[in-house]
């Protein structure tokens, strides 16, 4: 069980999910904190485009929240309102996935997204500090600090970025390493050790994880920006801008002669 201190400011829907034992509760807590931020948010989509981890539950409020929109299945057509939860850290180029966003989002629409941040799971990379292994376990993940300046960059206005931490704390490990292999993206890091974890090493990690209480710290990250109504160009240097060639077709069909 988690400590109740920490376990209180879940969901009450995920407090249900994680005592019946179902580890993807995570991915679903930070949907619900992502679906509470449109509450702020005047928008009337006519499509929206869901991306990530929502559970039917989540689907079915954000259908009841906009009772005239049609949800898409992929990006080919113009949307109004992209979703996407716990899917951007996974691209291997983001200023690619924020491109494809950009293209497929009609003008004035609005990108809302979530992202593990950079101290996510920072205990389990301290345990195995202070266990005498130095070879990263867990990914670099994003760093709130340069998703603004990224938007910005891929012709995004308004961007807004916030992050918040979520700490779990765990009565026995096993429960602890369940749910972090469910989240199951920042564990692949190709610089982790090739070589079997030997018994001293791991019984050394798990004896300074629970020094720390046993907690693991999860930090969600949350972008939100509006596209530009009309097309801008990418600054170079002092002489020269850019403009992609998808974004000019974008633009000129958004723009017929």
């Amino acid at each position: 069980m988690f400590d109740y201190f920490l376990f209180k400011h879940l969901s009450t829907k995920n407090k249900q999910n994680r005592l019946k034992n179902n580890p993807g509760f995570i991915k679903e807590e930070m949907a619900d904190r992502l679906i509470d931020r449109l509450g702020f948010i005047k928008i009337s989509p006519q499509a929206i485009y869901l991306e990530g981890v929502f559970s039917d539950v989540q689907k079915q409020s954000l259908q009841a929240r906009y009772q005239g929109a049609k949800f898409v299945d992929d990006l080919n057509g113009k949307v109004d309102l992209i979703l996407s939860n716990a899917c951007i850290h996974l691209a291997e180029n983001i200023a690619g996935a924020l491109e494809r966003y950009q293209n497929a989002l009609s003008k004035n629409a609005l990108l809302l997204f979530s992202s593990f941040g950079s101290t996510t799971l920072q205990e389990i990379t301290e345990a195995w500090r202070k266990s005498g292994d130095y070879v990263p376990h867990i990914n670099q993940m994003l760093d709130m600090h340069d998703i603004g300046d990224i938007l910005l960059k891929h012709q995004f206005k308004d961007p807004v970025v916030d992050s918040e931490t979520l700490s779990l704390s765990y009565e026995n490990l096993s429960t602890l390493f369940q749910d972090v292999r469910e989240i199951n993206e920042p564990l692949a890091d190709t610089k982790m050790r090739k070589t079997l974890t030997g018994k001293n090493r791991w019984n050394a990690f798990c004896d300074a994880l629970q020094e720390g209480g046993s907690v693991v710290s999860y930090e969600f990250i949350y972008g939100c920006a509006y596209t530009q109504a009309y097309l801008q160009a990418k600054r170079v240097d002092e002489e020269q801008a850019s403009i992609s060639l998808d974004m000019l077709k974008a633009w000129m069909k958004q723009n017929p002669q």
